[in-house]
């Protein structure tokens, strides 16, 4: 008797009590590998946000152009200061204002006038690496400094004052300057890797920053660089900081 009772089969309770711990651990995974990108999404904003911000603050304590390279392949950020200053060459609608010159002697005075009153030529600046201090909040940043995106995580895109258009290859420069400012810009990230082609329905994230109080808002959506239509726009109570 006792020899039968081992040999029995599972019962039909137990078999269903067995299916249901299965279901429960698979919901249980499923859930938390589809919040595990999200999160390193996040984690990777704000790491871009610090590295916005130890920028700004760094060209204010030193007195130095500061810029972040975005380097689009790699994935990587790092920052970079200069050993001279530097102007940054920005969209223009026209080049000139007025009616053009109709005689020779016109033009001739015109451009006699902009070489006497041109200001002194400024060298092409040179910049070198600055590592981001641990310390400083950019706790993401490696060995040599930089600061490299979660895993699965990448830069969709990156357009800063002085880009005719978004970039989305190679590098991308946002410039901060001494005096307290830097360039409007938008940075977004998602999931995946550049194999994977752009789309409107992947989730995105845009680090957008404020020119004239350096903060870095992030927003749950793809944002895209604000266009300046006019001069007031340029203006601190136009400034969007948040």
């Amino acid at each position: 008797m006792k020899w039968a009772r081992a040999q029995r089969g599972m019962t039909l309770v137990e078999i269903m009590i067995v299916i249901m711990l299965i279901a429960v651990l698979t919901t249980t995974i499923g859930a938390a590998s589809a919040k595990l990108p999200a999160a390193r999404l996040r984690r990777s904003s704000t790491s871009v946000t610090s590295a916005i911000r130890v920028a700004y603050f760094h060209a204010a304590a030193r007195s130095r152009t500061t810029r972040l390279v975005f380097d689009l392949e790699k994935n990587l950020v790092w920052m970079e200061e200069s050993d001279a200053p530097m102007l940054v060459q920005t969209r223009s609608a026209s080049a000139s204002a007025g009616a053009d010159p109709a005689t020779v002697a016109e033009k001739a005075a015109i451009a006699e006038g902009k070489a006497f009153n041109a200001p002194p030529q400024i060298g092409r600046a040179s910049y070198r690496m600055v590592p981001f201090d641990l310390a400083s909040g950019t706790a993401e940043a490696d060995e040599k400094g930089k600061l490299k995106l979660q895993p699965g995580i990448r830069f969709r895109q990156v357009q800063t004052g002085h880009d005719d258009a978004p970039r989305t290859i190679e590098r991308a420069y946002l410039y901060f300057w001494p005096g307290g400012q830097t360039e409007r810009a938008v940075v977004q990230l998602s999931i995946g890797d550049k194999s994977r082609p752009a789309s409107m329905d992947e989730t995105v994230v845009s680090v957008e920053t404020s020119p004239l109080t350096g903060k870095a808002t992030v927003y749950s959506e793809a944002r895209a660089l604000k266009v300046i239509t006019d001069e007031s726009d340029l203006s601190e109570r136009k400034d969007e900081g948040r």
